[in-house]
């Protein structure tokens, strides 16, 4: 699962970005969205940064991936949520659960870590 996710990235972010972006349009784009996804983005570097580079050198564990993994379909769940129940604040879940999976991918890619 680690390699066709590392490999097709751009095909998974790009269709998440458009139905995160739909959703926050859908029920007014509200400043709280933003900086939910800059903190989390930040911070999900950041986390990036320290685990695979510094400590595991270029390794990513299973653990790992499952987590990112588990975090997308959680993002899934609580987008539709967010269509289902309106403006109940499961938009800005969404965007926390998702923007960690999306990032840490598309460093993975960029930096070529590897799984244990």
């Amino acid at each position: 699962m680690f390699d066709f996710v590392k490999k097709n990235i751009a095909y998974i972010a790009v269709p998440f970005c458009v139905l995160e972006l739909a959703s926050c349009l859908f029920w007014g784009l509200e400043i709280v969205q933003l900086y939910v996804f800059l903190i989390v983005l930040a911070f999900s570097v950041g986390v990036f940064f320290l685990d695979c580079m510094l400590f595991n050198k270029r390794r990513i564990s299973d653990t790992g991936v499952g987590k990112l993994c588990f975090s997308f379909l959680l993002s899934f769940i609580f987008y539709l949520a967010s269509f289902i129940k309106q403006n109940g604040g499961y938009t800005v879940m969404s965007i926390a659960a998702g923007v960690p999976f999306v990032a840490v991918f598309i460093l993975i890619k960029i930096f070529d870590v590897k799984e244990y």
